[in-house]
């Protein structure tokens, strides 16, 4: 299959299009921020418009930064128009986005012919029991990264 390499405003550009058509679109995961859940190269994430109900701790959206960064990760707090994002594979970084910088939400990935969404046990493991520590969270994307 050919690939077809677009620079990062157009292809979000596009998507944002696809969504904005109440379109539910497929991109696949690159980068290790949102590991263990989430990985790089294997795993393909469906996209959809965000709902106002959707902007809560725990669910993963799709975001721009203030620095014009695009990142799926998930949200960690919400305090009036601010939202502040974290990959669950990043121990300390986290984003600060405007309200109006948060684009669609991640319904849920295909990891190896599996729908995992927000209702699947990997999913929820991630969303209740991940650490918020970041010496913890250190500690066991290690332990994953080299046992796993």
């Amino acid at each position: 299959m050919k690939k077809l390499v677009l620079p990062k405003e157009a292809f979000f550009s596009e998507i944002l299009e696809q969504i904005a058509q109440g379109k539910t679109v497929c991109i696949g995961a690159q980068g290790r921020s949102m590991l263990p859940l989430i990985h790089s190269g294997e795993d393909s994430l469906y996209l959809r418009a965000l709902s106002e109900s959707s902007i809560v701790p725990g669910n993963i959206i799709l975001g721009r930064t203030n620095e014009g960064f695009y990142v799926i990760h998930r949200i960690e707090r919400v305090e009036g128009n601010r939202i502040t994002l974290r990959g669950d594979g990043n121990p300390y970084q986290r984003e600060i986005i405007h309200r109006s910088g948060a684009l669609a939400e991640l319904v849920y990935f295909e990891h190896r012919g599996l729908h995992i969404g927000p209702k699947h046990w990997r999913w929820r493991m991630c969303q209740s029991l991940w650490p918020s520590n970041g010496m913890a969270r250190r500690a066991l994307l290690y332990l994953y990264r080299h046992l796993g």
